[in-house]
């Protein structure tokens, strides 16, 4: 089974002013899932309108620029497609009804809780709102996939610039939740925003050793090495990818390893425009692997994340 670990759809032509979100729908997805031979995808919403951001320009998910209801657009499209996708939720744990929603969409059939992005909202990986859902997720058998971006942008409780400071927060949460199956998304710690710009596959490794590290220790935690910034204009940086790949084949191994494309993000004409076959090929393709690990890649090690079961 292949599956990609992060995939998100959207339901206006007019959303946040791009009119190539038309293309983000649910259908298209499936179309594309098709064509290029995935057969399930994590299915959650995306942007810091839907989780809260306190500096986002739309407050409200319901605003008119998203939709009639976007976030009933977003069950209805996976009740429709249920054997195609795992529903991650992405909630805002500041406000007073969260649990409630959690619960009612937990009854519905939801998957997981991701990406959660403390950052956007300004808050702490281990601060109270965010040790709420994670208790929830513990008390559900959810999984949990927490991203460290815009760490920084926590301002009012970090003021600090040490990422290593910032994410020892992230591992006092995996540690302290052992019941709770987390990932961390886009391909480590710190994302590589910095090295990113310099085409720096050392600097980036160095970055997010430790979140590679834990990945190895921990049997609770497992890494998508979805990196969007590596794909852009169908162009690949491959000397970026397979040094990473390699870096966690040979120090992690696989079996705690998936892929994800950031749809619709990886699509033609989109952000990164980069068509969604020829991010797949890439790791479909990999020539330094084994047979085995390009399946735990692309898929087993997703299932046992998910699930808690071995595929």
């Amino acid at each position: 089974m292949v599956i990609d670990c992060e995939t998100h759809i959207f339901q206006h032509i007019n959303l946040l002013q791009a009119p190539q979100f038309n293309d983000s729908k649910v259908e298209n997805l499936i179309n594309d899932m098709d064509r290029v031979g995935v057969d399930k995808a994590i299915l959650t919403s995306y942007d810091p309108k839907d989780i809260g951001a306190p500096d986002n320009p739309i407050k409200d998910p319901d605003h008119p620029s998203l939709g009639e209801n976007p976030i009933q657009y977003f069950i209805d499209s996976w009740q429709r497609y249920k054997d195609r996708f795992y529903w991650f939720s992405l909630p805002d744990p500041r406000k007073p009804n969260c649990i409630s929603k959690l619960e009612e969409q937990f009854q519905l059939g939801m998957c997981g809780l991701g990406e959660l992005l403390p950052g956007y909202q300004h808050l702490l990986p281990n601060s109270s709102e965010m040790k709420m859902l994670y208790r929830f997720a513990a008390d559900k058998g959810l999984p949990v996939i927490l991203n460290s971006e815009n760490w920084d942008e926590s301002k009012n409780y970090f003021p600090s610039q040490n990422f290593e400071e910032y994410f020892k927060m992230m591992e006092e949460v995996f540690r302290e939740f052992k019941d709770v199956r987390f990932m961390i998304g886009h391909g480590g710690g710190d994302c590589g925003r910095i090295a990113y710009k310099n085409n720096d596959a050392d600097k980036y490794l160095e970055q997010n050793l430790r979140s590679y590290e834990l990945v190895a220790e921990l049997d609770n935690l497992w890494l998508c090495s979805c990196m969007p910034w590596w794909f852009k204009n169908n162009n690949i940086k491959i000397h970026m990818l397979e040094k990473q790949l390699k870096f966690l084949l040979n120090n992690v191994g696989f079996t705690k390893i998936t892929w994800g494309s950031d749809w619709p993000w990886l699509v033609a004409h989109m952000s990164f425009n980069c068509d969604y076959e020829k991010h797949f090929d890439f790791y479909r393709n990999l020539s330094f692997c084994s047979s085995a690990d390009r399946e735990y890649l692309l898929g087993k090690s997703a299932y046992e994340f998910i699930t808690g079961e071995k595929f």
